[in-house]
């Protein structure tokens, strides 16, 4: 199914969550697969249907970048990368274990030269937690909240690609700690309206 079916079929859906429709609607006006803003938006549509559980939808927003390989260019590719994170993710949690299998090997080999960017990635200091506290102290949950979102494609990284690993410190990633995180975040960004 093309991209604009897809969209097309989610807005029939009339979802009633404004932070579904706010980047749905941006995707309907324009996604091109060479603009990294268009890909983020498509990002942020993937995120949000999971974070509201809709995971069968947001599978079909992330098979819209099936077709799309690597072309050296990490401004394009970064968007797409969480995109196939969040995919790896759900499929991890249904037990599809070949569809896991072919998007790691999409996912990883971009990252096989960049081996110590792999491993500094794989560390919770690669998270905004610093601007996350900040935030909260100041009692502004709009932004911490942005920052919730916006580290829940690093965490997926953490989750995703770190079991047996170690990152740039040596130390042995902790997954559980990230999937404890990340089920923080979803249950705290689910209230958001």
């Amino acid at each position: 199914m093309d991209s604009k079916t897809v969209l097309q079929k989610l807005e029939q859906r009339n979802f009633k969550e404004k932070k579904i429709l706010s980047p749905l609607k941006k995707c309907l006006k324009k996604l091109s697969f060479k603009s990294s803003a268009d890909l983020w938006n498509l990002k942020s549509l993937a995120f949000w249907l999971y974070v509201y559980d809709y995971n069968q939808h947001a599978l079909k927003v992330c098979k819209v970048v099936h077709d799309l390989e690597f072309k050296g260019d990490f401004n394009i590719w970064t968007p797409v990368e969480k995109i196939i994170l969040l995919e790896i993710r759900i499929h991890r949690e249904h037990g599809k274990t070949a569809a896991v299998k072919k998007n790691l090997k999409k996912l990883l080999t971009p990252m096989q030269p960049h081996q110590e960017a792999f491993k500094r990635r794989l560390s919770f200091d690669w998270l905004s937690d610093v601007a996350l506290a900040r935030y909260l102290q100041a009692d502004d949950l709009k932004n911490a909240n942005e920052i919730r979102f916006s580290d829940l494609g690093d965490l997926f990284f953490i989750r995703e690609l770190g079991k047996g690993q170690t990152d740039l410190d040596g130390k042995k990633v902790d997954t559980a700690r990230a999937e404890k995180r990340i089920q923080e975040y979803i249950r705290i960004l689910k209230e958001v309206k």
